[in-house]
């Protein structure tokens, strides 16, 4: 995100945004909370594996990270629902915002943790050799698709 001229403007922006949080303002924590769950998990658990992950194994860890972002959602929703009337009724929704903002950040940082892709295609990303994948797949009898 940083490697591009509006990649650190944004940056700056949400780092100085994120310093004047005023804790009553509500509305704003959870516009900043609905920004950094797109811009986090989203993106890791939708756009990356089918970038990262190399082609044989692709499909299965795609369907792994999905499977992982719905149970994280359905642990939220019922742990949660019960912390938000701690110390009477919605007294703890700003902490629950916080707990969130707090996930959301580390949905950010790991992101920025995987490898750039960008200018690289898939058969570069994925480091297999594509005569060894033929011979496999012709040695369980399917056709291979390269033109003889």
């Amino acid at each position: 995100m940083q490697a591009t001229p509006a990649g650190k403007k944004a940056f700056v922006f949400l780092v100085s945004s994120i310093i004047v949080i005023d804790r009553s303002d509500a509305d704003y924590q959870y516009c900043m909370a609905n920004f950094f769950q797109n811009f986090g998990p989203n993106t890791t658990t939708f756009i990356i594996p089918g970038e990262v992950f190399p082609t044989r194994y692709r499909s299965t860890a795609h369907g792994i990270c999905a499977a992982s972002g719905k149970l994280g959602a359905i642990i939220a929703q019922v742990g949660f629902s019960r912390l938000i009337n701690i110390g009477g009724t919605g007294k703890f929704l700003p902490h629950i915002l916080e707990i969130f903002a707090l996930f959301m950040l580390t949905g950010v940082f790991s992101t920025l943790l995987l490898p750039e892709t960008m200018n690289r295609s898939l058969e570069d990303l994925s480091q297999e050799d594509e005569d060894d994948y033929e011979r496999e797949t012709e040695a369980r009898g399917v056709q291979s698709s390269k033109v003889q």
